[in-house]
């Protein structure tokens, strides 16, 4: 049975998914996300060199980056 707690966070005006927070052993404990469209004062040329990390919770899939990834 899985115990972690995750907590999905949004935007009091627009709504937005904007953030989630919570603790998933998995993927090595606590952790907190970010949408990054939600930042303000970040160009698009700096996003684009933010780290990313692809992982499939629905089929517990964490650790294997998805060979394609331009639809997400």
């Amino acid at each position: 049975m899985r115990t972690e707690k995750v907590h999905n966070y949004f935007c009091k005006k627009c709504g937005v998914h904007a953030f989630h927070g919570g603790d998933i052993p998995e993927v090595g404990g606590e952790f907190i996300t970010v949408n990054i469209a939600c930042l303000d004062d970040v160009d698009d040329e700096e996003k684009a060199g933010f780290a990313v990390r692809y992982a499939d919770g629905k089929g517990d899939n964490w650790w294997n980056e998805p060979k394609v990834t331009k639809h997400l």
